[in-house]
């Protein structure tokens, strides 16, 4: 009896000793699809403030066409007094290199269901770093007309419209009116740094949460002046 009892017992140990591989593999099965889940290629605009500066910076991941895997990221830096610079490229993952327009500088992103963080190569040898939010309801990255007039229609990024009037030729004020209704009043300033603008009749625009704007832009018609765009200060 007793070696059938230590018979049974070793059967036991045995069916044990199979069955824990098949759980290991369990979890490797899940672990897999969270790394699938992880490395998602996310879609979404992001809005935030380099670190220590008075930059803004937008970041839109556009969605993949369909049947591609890339998709356009876009990095939009600007201060409304300086400096305002695009960066762009394309990418499957969420770690990405996007280059200025003239190939010289660059910028990282590293992607994120809630943030987009990175750094940015800004103009006399500098860095800045940033850790944006996505963007709700109507803060994001603005692409908008601007009619020889100073009248200002377009839309974010995300679909989200606003309309506006500025005083051209700069230097001058403006104002906008959200999708939401909320209005903004800003300041218009010449470009004088030398630094790229968009093509005539454009304006890029950054919109942050609390209502703050950023953005440059060049008025249309032959003789269109370049022109920066900044929140007016509440003191003001």
């Amino acid at each position: 009896m007793a070696s059938r009892g230590g018979l049974r017992g070793a059967l036991a140990a045995g069916v044990l000793l199979l069955a824990a591989p098949v759980g290991c593999g369990d979890d490797d099965d899940g672990n897999d699809d969270n790394n699938e889940r992880r490395s998602a290629p996310v879609a979404a605009t992001f809005v935030g403030k380099l670190a220590g500066s008075r930059e803004f910076v937008a970041v839109v991941a556009a969605p993949p066409a369909k049947g591609q895997d890339r998709r356009a990221v876009t990095t939009f830096v600007c201060d409304g007094e300086q400096v305002c610079e695009s960066f762009s490229g394309t990418a499957e993952g969420n770690d990405v290199t996007v280059k200025s327009e003239d190939g010289k500088r660059q910028a990282e992103v590293t992607l994120t269901q809630k943030g987009a963080n990175g750094s940015v190569e800004l103009p006399e040898g500098k860095t800045g770093r940033y850790n944006a939010r996505e963007a709700a309801a109507t803060a994001g990255l603005y692409d908008l007309t601007v009619s020889p007039r100073g009248k200002v229609t377009g839309a974010s990024a995300a679909g989200v419209g606003l309309t506006g009037r500025i005083t051209l030729p700069p230097p001058g004020s403006g104002r906008l009116k959200l999708a939401d209704g909320t209005r903004l009043r800003f300041e218009v300033t010449a470009n004088r740094s030398g630094e790229p603008a968009p093509r005539p009749g454009q304006l890029r625009l950054i919109v942050l949460p609390e209502g703050e704007v950023r953005g440059a832009g060049k008025s249309g018609g032959q003789d269109g002046a370049d022109f920066f765009v900044r929140s007016i200060p509440k003191s003001k």
